[in-house]
């Protein structure tokens, strides 16, 4: 299987993007594929081989010119709930804090109720608090890449 190397800085002429893309998609989508399946096939066999050396209580082991090693890491949360319950129960002051958040449900049954009564929409205020949320919007622009099989017409068949 072919293997792309691609240029960022390279820039290519219009009239070659077409072809370029003819060859780099079915490649792309024929490497993602393969990965796909390395990591499935990666994933199950390193899931044994921990069980294996779990049974034999190996935390390492040397297999030819290869050494795996079997580490257990642990990571320690605190249930933030619970914590707050203790640190009530101990009148510990400053340590509990509130946390402001919009009600989007209850945003947009304002804006509703504040546009359906006709007699707000003379106040200068409805259209200062539309200008105002307007400016909070963002907008951040992501590009995606799916690359699939394409379905066999019927005349392919």
């Amino acid at each position: 299987m072919s293997r792309l190397k691609l240029n960022a800085e390279q820039s290519e002429p219009e009239h070659e993007v077409p072809e370029l893309l003819d060859d780099l998609i079915p490649n792309y989508a024929l490497n993602k594929k393969e990965l796909d399946t390395y990591k499935k096939v990666c994933d199950t066999v390193g899931a044994k081989i921990k069980d294996l050396m779990f049974a034999a209580d190996k935390d390492e082991y040397r297999a030819g010119d290869w050494i795996a090693k079997r580490t257990v890491v642990h990571k320690e949360t605190l249930d933030e709930a619970k914590l707050i319950q203790v640190l009530r129960k101990y009148d510990i002051p400053g340590i509990i804090k509130t946390k402001e958040y919009v009600d989007m449900d209850a945003l947009e049954a304002y804006l509703y109720n504040m546009y359906k009564d006709e007699t707000r929409l003379l106040d200068d205020s409805v259209g200062a608090i539309s200008r105002d949320i307007a400016n909070c919007r963002e907008v951040k622009e992501e590009v995606r890449l799916t690359v699939k099989a394409a379905k066999k017409k019927k005349e392919d068949e």
